[in-house]
């Protein structure tokens, strides 16, 4: 049920400006910005995906925390810009930040933690509390999405996935496996 509420705040969040175009998020939990990617000419989606999976992949792993991107197309090309709000159970989805000359194609990236209980600190209440998941109140959570998508993932509408080292996409509530991600 709170990854549930989760889903739906992320789902508002993709198909509006971002709250970060706009100011909206307190400074405290303001993102940071974790890389820019754009594909090479003739770069297939999942090719390209398995290249930026590997920085997702690597700065999850070192951080613990989640972090994410709309992915972006233009002229047969893509692009990707990762933020992360820095808690591990969370990320909200900006839009409104794509590369120049990109345009949302309506599906997002984001990573998974390996660990299967997350630690919420204050600063990832705060996050909670701010985008109404109904986890501000929880000293931790059950990680139901540590090695595939998690239940708010498969109820959010298809998208991409890096968990474990491995590129997955959803659609429809079915699961396709791409393969490990490249460093």
């Amino acid at each position: 049920m709170n990854r549930f509420a989760f889903a739906l705040a992320v789902l508002a969040s993709l198909f509006s400006t971002s709250a970060m175009a706009h100011g909206d998020v307190p400074e405290n939990l303001a993102p940071v910005h974790v890389g820019d990617f754009t594909s090479e000419a003739g770069e297939a989606l999942p090719d390209f995906l398995r290249r930026v999976g590997g920085a997702l992949h690597a700065y999850t792993l070192e951080t613990g925390f989640e972090a994410c991107g709309a992915i972006g197309q233009a002229d047969g090309r893509f692009s990707v810009r990762l933020f992360s709000d820095r808690v591990p159970h969370g990320c909200a989805v900006r839009t409104g930040t794509m590369a120049a000359g990109f345009a949302f194609s309506g599906e997002t990236i984001h990573s998974h933690p390996h660990a299967k209980l997350l630690t919420l600190d204050s600063r990832a209440r705060a996050w909670s509390n701010f985008y109404r998941d109904g986890n501000g109140g929880a000293p931790t959570l059950r990680n139901d999405g540590s090695s595939g998508f998690s239940r708010a993932d498969l109820a959010g509408g298809p998208g991409w996935l890096v968990a474990k080292g491995q590129l997955l996409h959803q659609a429809r509530g079915k699961t396709t496996r791409h393969g490990e991600v490249t460093r």
